[in-house]
């Protein structure tokens, strides 16, 4: 990962204003070679057109766009979910013998989250789409079958090495309470959730987005390990 070319996005963003100044320069440029009022005029154009082309050309291959950026992130997603897949597969699958047919993991059960961090040593920027995002993505992942919950956070600095992640299975039997802890941060689009458990000191503290779809999910945690 080019982790200088990603932190421009958030330290240059001029740069992406002035490559499409560039182009609207080119057109005028083009324009002006067209009407041909003079040979002064023309050459001017001319210069202009030719000149914002080669500029606007270096600041896009230099500058990071919100679609590229998104576009890197939704990468890490796609990875993210495959290797999620992948493990609720094995565990699903841990104890079967030879002649048992493997249990399938169903690829709509999975929640899917992602989302950016905030904090005071992240960058961050509102993007010319509007939205916000950071150097930092989290990303999130739950499963559930008739006995556990199965749960992934992963970590992704962008403009930064940095990757941690977490994967775990919490049968119902054991989970004593889920609370949830909102972020404190206006635009952040994550809480806390904290899984406490009966016969474990230490809880976990999960990640995840702050939407309908993770706290239906969450919800549902809450009916089984009541009903257990």
């Amino acid at each position: 990962m080019n982790y200088k070319r990603n932190t421009k996005y958030f330290t240059s963003p001029w740069m992406g204003k002035a490559a499409a100044l560039c182009w609207v320069l080119t057109a005028i440029g083009v324009v002006v070679v067209f009407l041909r009022i003079s040979w002064v005029t023309y050459s001017l154009g001319g210069t202009i057109a030719i000149g914002s082309v080669l500029a606007g050309i270096i600041l896009n291959s230099i500058s990071v766009s919100d679609k590229e950026y998104d576009e890197l992130c939704a990468g890490l997603t796609k990875k993210f979910r495959e290797k999620f897949s992948e493990y609720v597969y094995t565990k699903l699958n841990a104890g079967n013998g030879r002649n048992k047919a493997p249990v399938a993991v169903d690829e709509d059960k999975i929640a899917l989250a992602r989302m950016f961090h905030y904090d005071n040593s992240t960058l961050s920027r509102v993007g010319q789409d509007g939205r916000r995002r950071s150097g930092t993505l989290l990303l999130g992942a739950c499963y559930l079958d008739k006995t556990a919950v199965y749960i992934a956070t992963e970590s992704h600095g962008i403009t930064a090495e940095h990757h941690d992640e977490s994967f775990g299975t919490y049968p119902f039997a054991e989970i004593a309470s889920v609370e949830v802890t909102e972020s404190g941060i206006p635009y952040a689009e994550y809480a806390l959730y904290t899984l406490t458990f009966k016969n474990k000191p230490a809880p976990v503290t999960l990640c995840l987005s702050s939407d309908a779809e993770t706290e239906k999910l969450m919800n549902t945690v809450k009916s089984k390990i009541t009903a257990e």
